[in-house]
């Protein structure tokens, strides 16, 4: 549901699929949060939602600091909780990395759009396509697919 653009049907399914999820589940909190984020009037809660994710993912990441994915997650889920500051500094710790990573690269860069820094987005974009990130992706995204219209966009893939 969430995939066809149906985010309050799929709110609602996963917050029934949370009855039978561990508390602890850092991406069932995550999916639901995020399913909430698209449903006008429903921001705040899924604030709520998505910095539970964040609460929990942050002691994985501590254990595992060059974990790509957990990296990532922080950063998309911090950019979706408003907490700017600190999306931006695991970007920079991410580039730190020095990875060559199409879906990090993806994930800094729909986090960079949803902070308003387009330019920056298209620039993280346009380095995971061309490290093999499917266009499929961007075109399948709430917040991206209108980028492949975007003519820097266009230039720099």
């Amino acid at each position: 549901l969430y995939h066809d653009g149906l985010y309050e049907k799929a709110a609602i399914f996963y917050e029934i699929a949370m009855e039978w999820c561990e508390i602890d589940d850092h991406e069932a909190w995550a999916i639901w949060g995020r399913s909430l984020y698209w449903v006008v009037g429903r921001r705040d809660e899924a604030v709520e939602k998505l910095q539970m994710a964040v609460d929990l993912v942050e002691p994985a990441w501590r254990a595992t600091p060059d974990d790509t994915d957990l990296v990532a997650k922080l950063i998309e889920l911090n950019a979706m909780c408003g907490n700017e500051h600190e999306s931006r500094r695991m970007i920079a710790f991410a580039d730190s990395l020095g990875l060559k990573d199409a879906d990090l690269f993806y994930r800094i860069g729909d986090a960079l759009e949803l902070m308003d820094d387009r330019n920056s987005a298209l620039r993280y974009l346009s380095e995971a396509v061309r490290h093999g990130s499917p266009v499929d992706n961007i075109l399948t995204s709430t917040d991206l697919k209108d980028h492949l219209e975007y003519p820097l966009f266009a230039r720099m893939v």
